[in-house]
């Protein structure tokens, strides 16, 4: 006998209004493309206090999974809170020297992340100035 109650919950073969909702919560990491990784570095560093535990250097690889050619080269720097590695979350800043990053224009449009934020524990109310000004 079977003690299990997700023994009772639809399967995947179910309608999906029969299915229970899924959702994200987390993530391992957030891909930013960019090209100036030291001063992005600098600048996430000095607002958040994360900072750059690996770094990356990738030369002739394949990243066709990823919408691009068979013949990428890339730089990335990681960056996480003092958790580090495999602890939390990380934010990649990523500059491609292979296809070049290009910066971006007016005419282009949000895809993707258009926001970052980091939940942070509240030990002490910090004036909203100070985390501007940093």
């Amino acid at each position: 006998m079977s003690t299990s109650t997700s023994a009772s919950l639809p399967g995947p073969d179910a309608p999906a209004s029969l299915r229970p909702a899924h959702h994200a919560h987390a993530m391992m990491h957030c891909n930013l493309n960019t090209t100036a990784i030291e001063r992005s570095a600098a600048f996430h560093m000095a607002v958040f206090g994360i900072e750059p535990r690996m770094r990356s250097v990738s030369v002739s690889a394949d990243a066709t999974p990823m919408g691009l050619s068979d013949d990428t080269a890339s730089v990335t720097t990681f960056l996480y809170d003092l958790r580090g590695p495999r602890a939390a979350p990380a934010l990649e800043l990523v500059g491609w020297s292979q296809p070049p990053t290009e910066p971006v224009r007016p005419e282009h449009r949000p895809c993707g992340f258009t926001a970052l934020g980091y939940r942070t524990r509240q030990a002490e109310p910090e004036d909203p100035a100070d985390a501007h000004r940093r």
